[in-house]
C-alpha cells in the first residue's frame, strides 16, 4: 500500500530508510539484491549499504511487478530489463508527442480485449463458481477503462512497455475465459 509518503530528496538511502520508503522486509530486500543485479548498493567505510535513487526506484518497481502485477522472479527480471532499457533510450523529453499508428492500434486492441472480458464476465456472472472471478474481472476492467478516458495523453516509453505485457495477460485471460466457456458449455 502506499501511503503517500515522499521520499526525501538525497543522493544516497541506508538500507533501513529503503526498508521503511518501500515497505519491503529487510530479509525480501537482501534476497532481491541476490536475484536483480539492478539493486546495486554501494558499501561504506563503515561497511553500511548507501543506495543510490535509482536503487529505491528499482526496488519499488520489482515490489509493483512481483506483488500488485504477481509476476514470477524471471518474469519481473525480464520485464525490469525492459523498462531500463526503454527509459535510458528515450530522449530526454520523457513523453512521445505523436502517437504511432501502430500504438494506436495497440490502444484500440486492448480496448476491444476489455470490453470482450466485461461483456463476457457479465454473461457469466449468473454462474456461482465464477462469481467472485467475474467481479474481480469486471471491477478491474472497468476501473481501466475509466482510468483510460481519464487519462487519455500522449504515451511515454514505460507506457508503452506496461500496454505491451498488459495486452499480453489479457490475452491469456481471454484464452482461459474461452476455455471455461468451452468445458462448461457458456455460450
Amino acid at each position: 500500500m502506499d501511503f503517500g509518503v515522499q521520499t526525501p530528496e538525497k543522493n544516497g538511502y541506508k538500507f533501513n530508510e529503503i526498508t521503511s520508503l518501500t515497505g519491503v522486509k529487510p530479509y525480501v530486500l537482501r534476497f532481491w539484491e541476490s536475484e536483480f543485479e539492478q539493486i546495486n548498493p554501494v558499501v561504506n567505510e563503515a561497511g553500511q549499504k548507501i543506495y543510490a535513487k535509482s536503487d529505491l526506484l528499482v526496488v519499488k518497481t520489482v515490489k509493483r511487478l512481483l506483488f500488485e502485477d504477481k509476476l514470477s522472479i524471471p518474469e519481473a527480471r525480464t520485464l525490469l530489463d525492459k523498462e531500463i532499457e526503454a527509459i535510458s533510450s528515450a530522449s530526454p523529453e520523457p513523453e512521445v508527442l505523436v502517437a504511432t499508428p501502430d500504438l494506436k492500434e495497440q490502444s484500440k486492441e486492448l480496448k476491444a480485449a476489455l470490453e470482450d472480458i466485461i461483456e463476457k464476465g457479465a454473461q457469466a456472472k449468473s454462474e456461482a463458481s465464477n462469481e467472485d472471478f467475474v467481479c474481480k474481472a469486471s471491477s478491474l476492467a472497468s476501473r481501466i477503462k475509466r482510468d483510460f478516458k481519464v487519462n487519455q495523453r500522449s504515451l511515454n516509453e514505460r507506457d508503452v512497455v506496461n500496454l505491451v505485457s498488459a495486452k499480453k495477460k489479457l490475452t491469456k485471460l481471454l484464452g482461459t475465459l474461452q476455455e471455461l466457456e468451452a468445458r462448461r458449455g457458456w455460450n
